[in-house]
């Protein structure tokens, strides 16, 4: 089975010390090459070029914040943060991750090998999403945050939460 390799999936990329492009809730750590290649483009799922440098994990023994929901506004949004609440056991290495939101689509690209694209629907607090490349139809759901300038992607990994803060271009 494919790895959905979405936004915030790309935060389970624990027990790495490389850095990280994708991986993904079944997949494990995805080596990658931390940015370098970013003006290069894969498949023909996006355009969508890697904008993040690369964000070191942190650890966290505070309690997660609650996902909050809100309104996504459409714009370009690099990972800037990414935090393993809850366990001084989380990933290390550095997390990849730049996303475009446009009427109700999301382009997604990790490093140079891994990009998609999947339209989403939000109810509440949970966002849904529904692959349209490479893997038509795979579908998934997180729960998330967004203010007018972050969108913050929650993820289980193991006893840990994981929260992928992305930040507005």
């Amino acid at each position: 089975m494919r790895t959905f390799a979405f936004l915030f999936l790309s935060a389970i990329t624990a027990c790495s010390s490389s850095p990280t492009t994708g991986g993904g809730v079944d997949g494990g750590p995805t080596e990658g090459g931390g940015g370098q290649d970013g003006d290069r483009p894969a498949g023909g799922c996006t355009d969508l070029v890697e904008l993040s440098p690369g964000v070191v994990h942190a650890l966290s023994s505070d309690p997660a914040p609650t996902p909050s929901g809100g309104a996504i506004s459409d714009g370009t949004y690099v990972n800037t943060q990414i935090v393993y609440y809850g366990t001084d056991k989380g990933g290390t290495g550095l997390s990849l991750g730049t996303l475009r939101f446009a009427n109700g689509v999301v382009e997604e690209a990790q490093g140079t090998a891994n990009h998609s694209k999947s339209s989403f629907t939000v109810s509440g607090a949970t966002i849904n999403f529904t692959e349209v490349c490479p893997s038509a139809g795979l579908a998934h759901s997180e729960s998330f945050t967004a203010t007018p300038t972050t969108f913050a992607a929650f993820s289980k990994f193991g006893g840990e939460t994981v929260v992928k803060t992305y930040t507005k271009q």
